[in-house]
């Protein structure tokens, strides 16, 4: 590049040899402290160090070039629509301007002034894992996904499919190819990511890929794609339930597809049902799924929850499952529930986790459990120590919006005595400015 500047400054030159000396000299004393452009490929030194021609003794300032020096734009500034190099990278004289893929790191280099899908040819997959690549064929996608076009596409990328769908660009162009693609070219995007049953869990676990198989699952028709999908899905099921992001692929076919289709899931489900209501995310699977079934599936999911209900009403997770439960509003099983906690009520009010729960029982309970339930919080010997406890005190409160006639009468009259001691305690103190409290009934 040097040489072949040199080569052009010197025909320069030669062309002005007739301009007076004088003239040279005072250009000379104008121009020779110039500073040096930014932005261009030589260093400062390269500037400073005079550039002659045949007369050693003739300097040739910077200023007498008819024609610009081409300049080099750094690639991030390419890419930086704020930077005042984009705007000049694209509108640049020079009739080879190319677009750099520079996320790939790769050399190829693509016409960026009239860039199409045609000159794109053999590159899509490349340009897939660009932003700005991957910006051009999404709007390709939107706006021009002709039969012609989408095959195109689905030519390039077939044997990429697993590649793209973990790039953090390239994910984007696979979920919106599958929004225009025909069945067939789903089936085999389907058929690549699946084909290793452990790389799947891999897929559906990371950042990226956890999208393309939401997307994949959204956009699943026929009953071959909906199978092999869940086979899938149940080789690894534990290690992807409890992924934060693997569980959110479950909870997509949970709402998508009914329970027949997914009852693999549910089988799969009530296999580890205990292990699952006691983890982050796999708690969230599990309710989704006592929540969408109904009848003897609804009975199988719950019934071994019952026998670990203590515990799991204590557990920082394993509280929601059965909180879940209680909103069903299933008689039997709500029964259950009062006798697993019967006469642990008043301990379980004072805990952060099973306080909650406790709340949910007197929300959910039939009258005679609620009524029981009631009953042992006031005759306990700790009924003032729950009072003014920063979490018992919500416990009474829900206690006294929800009970109604006599045993309500009670519990008031059992609060009645502690409102001059406890009227201060700042746990206590709303139990007695509820409006349900004020609004009370005449003994």
């Amino acid at each position: 590049m040097e040489e072949l500047l040199q080569t052009f400054l010197n025909w320069n030159l030669n062309g002005n040899q007739g301009t007076s000396s004088s003239h040279n000299n005072n250009n000379h004393n104008n121009h020779q402290h110039s500073e040096p452009s930014s932005h261009e490929i030589f260093s400062t030194s390269s500037h400073n160090t005079p550039l002659t021609s045949t007369n050693p003794s003739r300097e040739f300032p910077r200023s007498n070039l008819n024609t610009q020096v081409p300049t080099f734009v750094p690639r991030s500034d390419l890419y930086s629509p704020s930077s005042p190099n984009y705007q000049r990278g694209r509108n640049s004289h020079h009739d080879n301007d190319t677009y750099i893929l520079g996320s790939s790191g790769l050399n190829s280099v693509l016409p960026l002034r009239c860039i199409s899908l045609a000159q794109a040819k053999g590159l899509i997959s490349l340009l897939a894992k660009d932003w700005r690549g991957s910006q051009f064929l999404l709007e390709i996608l939107e706006k021009n996904s002709t039969h012609e076009n989408v095959e195109k596409f689905f030519n390039e990328i077939r044997y990429h499919v697993i590649e793209l769908t973990m790039d953090q660009y390239g994910k984007d162009v696979i979920q919106k190819f599958l929004d225009v693609c025909n069945e067939e070219q789903r089936t085999h995007i389907l058929a690549h990511i699946t084909a290793n049953l452990w790389n799947f869990v891999e897929i559906a676990c990371s950042t990226t890929g956890s999208f393309v198989v939401k997307k994949l699952v959204q956009t699943l028709e026929t009953r071959t794609q909906v199978s092999s999908l869940m086979v899938a899905l149940t080789v690894n099921f534990v290690t992807l339930v409890k992924n934060e992001r693997g569980y959110h692929v479950i909870l997509e076919c949970l709402n998508r597809f009914t329970v027949l289709v997914n009852k693999h899931i549910y089988f799969e489900t009530i296999k580890y049902n205990v292990d699952l209501a006691t983890n982050k995310y796999g708690c969230h699977v599990l309710q989704q799924c006592i929540r969408i079934s109904d009848g003897m599936l609804k009975k199988t999911l719950i019934v071994d929850l019952l026998e670990k209900s203590l515990m799991l009403a204590q557990d920082l997770y394993g509280n929601y499952v059965i909180q879940c439960i209680l909103e069903q509003e299933i008689p039997h099983v709500n029964s259950v529930l009062a006798a697993q906690f019967e006469g642990r009520y008043v301990h379980l009010s004072m805990q952060k986790c099973s306080s909650h729960v406790v709340e949910k029982c007197l929300e959910f309970f039939n009258y005679i459990d609620r009524s029981k339930l009631i009953l042992e919080l006031v005759l306990s010997c700790h009924f003032q120590q729950l009072i003014q406890h920063e979490l018992g005190n919500y416990v009474i409160q829900v206690a006294l919006r929800v009970s109604r006639g006599r045993i309500r009468d009670v519990l008031v009259k059992a609060i009645k005595p502690h409102e001059a001691n406890l009227r201060n305690n700042p746990f206590s103190r709303a139990i007695f400015s509820s409006k349900y409290y004020k609004h009370r009934s005449t003994f």
